[in-house]
């Protein structure tokens, strides 16, 4: 999995979030075929995220944030939000996945090399106030 983490949207608004990139075909060096993988749990994902996002807020806040946990279970019981697509017309059998693979690398480094402003978006800046 490649994965990068945003902490803005694309008003430039705080929306923390993370971009994977998992992998659905796999090469396989011995076979010259490809492998691929028919099932991953999203299910599993939600509630996986949920309880990371928990257990590392609770390390950082401690006992003060247990109340505020607990009621994260409660609420989204399903978990976290998790947007993601399962490629289903994707087949393994004559199909060339270069260019695929290579649209989803190259989406993948664009979001990972971004700075979080452009440097047009800049109208001011002020050398004493650094």
């Amino acid at each position: 999995m490649i994965a990068s983490l945003h902490t803005f949207g694309r008003a430039l608004n705080w929306n923390p979030h993370i971009h994977c990139l998992v992998l659905e075909v796999a090469y396989d060096p011995s076979t010259h075929t490809c492998k691929r993988n028919t099932f991953f749990s999203f299910e599993a994902l939600r509630k996986y995220w949920q309880y990371e996002i928990n257990r590392l807020m609770s390390l950082y806040f401690g006992k003060n944030f247990y109340a505020i946990k607990k009621k994260s279970y409660r609420l989204y019981n399903q978990g976290y939000y998790v947007y993601a697509r399962y490629d289903k017309q994707a087949s393994t059998k004559g199909k060339s996945y270069s260019k695929y693979i290579d649209g989803c690398v190259n989406y993948m480094m664009r979001h990972a090399a971004r700075p979080p402003m452009a440097q047009s978006r800049i109208i001011h800046y002020n050398k004493k106030d650094r």
